[in-house]
């Protein structure tokens, strides 16, 4: 809409074959740019996105990262599978994710994702570990 990129997806290789709607992404890394806050960055084994680009499949040591700033710990978000929807800023997964940040871990299966506001809904088996401050 405003002619800046909203997301950016690059790999080692793309493949995509004749009649088929996806392509096959290996070692896909996956840019989100937010409205506000520093890029969140995903990366994982293997992918595939449709034509259209509006839903990445990754799947296999499939991480979440986000940097420390001023303003926001730094964060890491681990699970075996997730769809992104690129254009909402949104992602999903029915499988175990684990998150790490600087004072907590979060374990649970099953997520929705808000990457926009930052916002994380875990649903089954939700465990929380504090760490101590050093």
């Amino acid at each position: 809409e405003t002619g800046a990129p909203k997301s950016k997806i690059i790999g080692a290789k793309i493949s995509h074959y004749p009649g088929d709607k996806d392509s096959e992404i290996s070692t896909p890394r996956v840019t989100l740019i937010r409205d506000s806050g520093s890029p969140i960055y995903i990366t994982a084994d293997q992918g595939w996105v449709n034509k259209d680009a509006s839903r990445v499949i990754l799947q296999g040591n499939t991480i979440i990262k986000r940097e420390k700033s001023p303003a926001n710990q730094s964060f890491q978000l681990e699970t075996p599978e997730l769809t992104i929807w690129p254009n909402k800023n949104f992602a999903e997964t029915d499988k175990a994710v684990r998150i790490n940040s600087d004072t907590t871990i979060t374990t649970g299966v099953g997520m929705k994702a808000y990457l926009e506001s930052e916002h994380y809904y875990l649903f089954n088996n939700v465990k929380i570990y504090h760490l101590p401050i050093k």
